[in-house]
């Protein structure tokens, strides 16, 4: 028993970036197998193929969309990372705003840029969500391969 996903790319939308996909589930139950075929629409596709990452913060239910365009520019001067003091007031707003002021285990959380420094996100608290380490790594590598260009997010 048990459910297999696949996914195939039907076609491009020219000079976008952005792929059209079908997502193919089959379900095999007592020996029988059944598929259900779905175009599920648009998704952007970073230059490894790889869709991005999906994620819905369970306490601010902030969800992480996906960029509305795949030519975002480098910018000159990007900010520096958060500070100690930036991160941990980061921290106590989260905890005060959205866990009734419930101290958080934050040992296995980074604080992540939504959207990244480098193509002009900011340190508003609006640009940013709390994320275990390993969701942290997949949104980073994404956008580490995002329109051929190299990145490092926070």
């Amino acid at each position: 028993m048990g459910t297999k996903y696949s996914t195939s790319v039907v076609s491009t939308l020219e000079g976008s970036g952005f792929w059209e996909l079908a997502t193919t589930t089959t379900q095999v139950l007592n020996g029988s197998s059944s598929s259900l075929n779905k175009n599920s629409g648009l998704a952007l596709l970073n230059k490894k193929a790889v869709e991005y990452p999906t994620y819905t913060d369970s306490n601010s239910m902030k969800t992480i969309s996906e960029p509305t365009t795949t030519t975002l520019d480098v910018v000159s001067s990007p900010l520096a990372g958060l500070t100690t003091t930036q991160r941990s007031a980061y921290k106590l707003w989260y905890e005060k705003t959205y866990c009734n002021g419930v101290v958080q285990n934050w040992s296995n959380v980074e604080v992540h840029h939504i959207k990244p420094r480098q193509f002009g996100g900011t340190h508003d608290y609006s640009n940013l969500v709390p994320l275990d380490k390993t969701v942290h790594t997949k949104f980073s590598s994404w956008w580490i391969n995002y329109n051929n260009r190299l990145v490092t997010c926070e």
